[in-house]
């Protein structure tokens, strides 16, 4: 036990003081620690936000990505200097090519300026540069993996066997398989009495393996959950695939979904099932927490991203990480322009197609007459039973039968049934219809993930061949976003809304999928309601069993008796 032995020495702080002034694109900023200015380029310390998590986070593993130039790369170095001093403590950073490793102005010389300087560092420039602290025998070691095909794996075991470290980071995980990550995840030790931790880093990719260890983190429009960014989760591996690792929020829910064979050497050692758990979480970049690289560009990175059209720049910029491969484009402005002149076919069925809202989003309804929109009504109200009651009164305003009513059916409107009966409730997401021929034979067309993307195609086909109008002034100005916020032409939001959803992907099962409503929400910051309602009425138009049914259920006969 320590004792003091004079009181007049000056006991020391736990924590530095830390004031800072964050940079923007016209402000240097700066850093100072306990009243001392860091000085640039010489002295080091994580930015607020991103890197001050990444470098705090106590978990075994870390995923960190999504936005580029977030400053991933220099804070997996700094996280490497945190076991220099413990005797034995060892790093390895790995990347996929060596090339890379040494380039110019890469990953080699942010190691350079965060190390050499360090009293005592000795470097070496080999096959795997290296940074030696004799003085703790401690290394930081960059290294490469070129090694990436399934037959190739064993390989890579083999290169990887004779190396061990407490820290392990991978830069840019997505270049290597999972069985190689897990091989280099069983390299994660050393004598120097740290705890094991590894860092991954990773871009936004949909495809890779590495996005469903993320799942939890990602909502279903495929961008990152707020609330749950650096939560702890915990994991263990039970096969060879990705799919074979057990999840829970606590160690004792994986325990409970697994077993786990102690011996007696392990109970003699004193470990607990519990240890045989490790800890994960996901700590996104975000391209904006790099503010010493957005004033050093003069937001020049910022902008570089910006132009990278709108696939990358959904993943690199706003961190979206769904399978963004280059949607086709199934409309041109101008044919937008054209719904406006497209003729009316001469059919008098007046149809409804209603977008229910939650409140913030207005409840659209379009009018139909035949294949022209006649008019756009819309109403604020968030109670149900106001929304059924507006509903009515259109019905009866535009004498239309209820049959050829059509309602979004998910989300807002799935009571609709409830206070509506005989209209067609449609559910976005189920499968696509089944069309058929006049002979009552399926027809092949091109086949859709869900039923939104089909009547997506079918909108998109219908003005491809002038078969959609609308017989609205298109200068006409509406309200729309949250609480009518906004006001713009008919023709503006039209245009918005069809550039923005009716571009189509083609999965690897041949399936069409088109822009979700929930990735045009959270790039627009509104929902493609009108749109919506152009989509929801091709139901009338596809060749499908939905208007030849031959049998008759009891919401069929609702409209010819009920009371209004």
């Amino acid at each position: 036990m320590f004792k003091i032995i004079n009181d007049g020495v000056e006991k020391p702080k736990l924590y530095p003081k830390i004031e800072r002034s964050i940079p923007t694109v016209k402000k240097r900023g700066w850093v100072k620690v306990d009243g001392k200015k860091l000085r640039d380029h010489k002295d080091f310390i994580p930015q607020t936000g991103f890197q001050e998590a990444l470098c705090t986070c106590d978990a075994d593993v870390i995923f960190s990505g999504g936005e580029a130039s977030s400053g991933k790369t220099i804070c997996i170095l700094m996280e490497a200097m945190r076991g220099l001093g413990r005797p034995g403590y060892s790093a390895i950073i790995l990347k996929k090519e060596l090339v890379e490793t040494k380039a110019g102005g890469g990953i080699l010389t942010d190691a350079k300026r965060l190390y050499l300087d360090i009293p005592g560092c000795s470097f070496t420039s080999s096959d795997s540069p290296t940074f030696d602290f004799p003085t703790w025998q401690c290394s930081i070691q960059l290294t490469h993996l070129n090694l990436q095909g399934e037959g190739q794996e064993r390989v890579a075991q083999e290169k990887a066997k004779n190396k061990q470290a407490s820290y392990i980071a991978i830069d840019e995980l997505t270049n290597f398989t999972f069985k190689i990550w897990k091989y280099w995840f069983s390299r994660n030790r050393d004598n120097s009495g740290m705890r094991p931790k590894m860092i991954c880093t990773l871009n936004a990719n949909g495809w890779h393996w590495s996005r469903r260890m993320l799942d939890w983190y990602i909502g279903d429009d495929n961008y990152v959950i707020p609330e749950r960014i650096g939560v702890k989760r915990y994991f263990a591996i039970q096969g060879e695939t990705v799919e074979d690792i057990v999840w829970g929020n606590t160690k004792q829910e994986v325990l409970d979904k697994i077993s786990i064979k102690m011996t007696k050497k392990m109970i003699d050692a004193e470990l607990q099932p519990e240890d045989m758990i490790k800890s994960f979480t996901f700590i996104p970049g975000n391209l904006m927490d790099n503010r010493i690289l957005t004033y050093n560009t003069k937001g020049g990175n910022v902008a570089n991203l910006f132009q990278l059209g709108e696939s990358e720049r959904k993943k690199l910029m706003y961190s979206y990480w769904g399978e963004s491969e280059d949607a086709e484009a199934m409309i041109t402005k101008a044919q937008i322009r054209e719904l406006f002149s497209n003729p009316w076919n001469g059919d008098n069925t007046m149809r409804l197609s209603i977008d229910i809202g939650d409140g913030g989003d207005a409840s659209r309804c379009w009018v139909f007459k035949g294949n022209q929109c006649i008019n756009i009504e819309y109403t604020y109200t968030s109670d149900a039973v106001e929304k059924a009651q507006w509903i009515r009164s259109l019905i009866n305003k535009y004498k239309v039968r209820r049959e050829h009513t059509v309602v979004d059916a998910g989300g807002g409107g799935n009571y609709i049934d409830d206070y509506l009966k005989g209209v067609v409730g449609v559910l976005m997401q189920s499968s696509p219809l089944t069309e058929y021929d006049e002979d009552g034979n399926i027809l092949k067309f091109e086949q859709y993930v869900n039923l939104r993307s089909q009547m997506l195609g079918k909108l998109s086909a219908m003005i491809n061949a002038q078969e959609m109008s609308i017989a609205i002034d298109k200068n006409t100005v509406f309200k729309h976003g949250k609480k009518g916020s906004r006001e713009s032409t008919l023709i503006d939001i039209i245009t918005d809304q069809a550039i923005g959803c009716l571009r189509r992907i083609q999965k690897p099962t041949g399936k069409y999928y088109f822009i979700s409503k929930d990735e045009y929400k959270h790039s627009r910051g509104e929902s493609p309601d009108d749109l919506d309602c152009m989509a929801m009425v091709t139901i009338f138009f596809l060749d499908a069993r939905l208007k030849k049914r031959e049998t008759y259920i009891e919401s069929d006969y609702a409209g010819l008796y009920e009371l209004w």
